[in-house]
C-alpha cells in the first residue's frame, strides 16, 4: 500500500505510522504483522469509540506478540468521530501517518459529516502517505436484506457520490475508487 514512502529518515529506520479509524478489534493486524521484522517496521494507532473493541484488539495484539516474541508499537485511543471533528488541531494530538484506513465507518456517516472527517484525516497524512476508506456501494446485493429484514440502514454511495465527499478538498485530484472482489464494498484511495 505504501509505495513511495521509504521509511528512512537520515541513517535510522523510521517506523511506518498507521492509523485505523473505527478500528474495531483490528483482526487484520494478525495478517499484516507476521514476523518480528514486521513488528519492528510498524507503529500502529487504533482509534475507536468502543472500549470493548479496543480491549479485543489488545487481546489480538498480545497473541501476536506472544507468538513472535516481540513487542508491537501500538497505541489505543478511545475517541469518537465527534471528538475528532471538534479537535481544532487534530494532527497536534495524533501526529501524522503514512497510512490511514477505515472500514465500516463511512457507511454510517451523513455526507456532511463524512466530508468533514475526510478533511480532518487528510491533514494527518504525511507526504507520500495514503488513505483508504471503505463504503458499501449502492448496488450491493445484500442492501435490501440488510435494510428490510435486519433494519440495518446505511449510507450506500455510488463512485461519484463517494468522490464528491472531497469536492471542497484539494485531495480530490489524488483520489480514486476501486472495489473488492464481490463488488459490494467500494474503497476510496487518496494519495498525499
Amino acid at each position: 500500500m505504501i509505495r513511495r514512502y521509504s521509511g528512512r529518515q537520515g541513517d535510522a529506520l523510521e517506523k511506518i505510522r498507521v492509523l485505523s479509524v473505527a478500528s474495531g478489534a483490528a483482526p487484520e493486524l494478525r495478517d499484516v504483522i507476521r514476523t518480528a521484522s514486521d513488528a519492528e517496521r510498524f507503529q500502529v494507532t487504533l482509534l475507536d469509540q468502543d472500549k470493548i473493541a479496543l480491549h479485543e484488539a489488545g487481546a489480538h495484539i498480545r497473541e501476536v506478540e506472544s507468538r513472535l516474541g516481540v513487542r508491537i508499537g501500538i497505541e489505543y485511543l478511545n475517541h469518537s468521530v465527534r471528538t475528532m471533528l471538534m479537535a481544532p488541531q487534530l494532527k497536534d494530538g495524533l501526529g501524522r501517518f503514512d497510512l490511514i484506513y477505515s472500514m465500516g465507518l463511512f457507511d454510517y456517516l451523513t455526507p456532511r459529516v463524512a466530508a468533514a472527517l475526510l478533511g480532518k484525516l487528510i491533514q494527518l497524512l504525511r507526504p507520500g502517505g495514503e488513505m483508504i476508506v471503505g463504503n458499501f456501494h449502492v448496488s450491493s446485493p445484500s442492501r435490501y436484506y440488510m435494510e428490510y429484514w435486519l433494519d440495518w440502514v446505511l449510507f450506500y454511495r455510488t463512485e461519484a457520490e463517494f468522490l464528491s465527499l472531497l469536492d471542497n478538498s484539494p485531495a480530490k485530484d489524488r483520489a480514486r475508487t476501486f472495489f473488492e472482489d464481490s463488488g459490494c464494498q467500494m474503497f476510496m484511495q487518496i494519495e498525499n
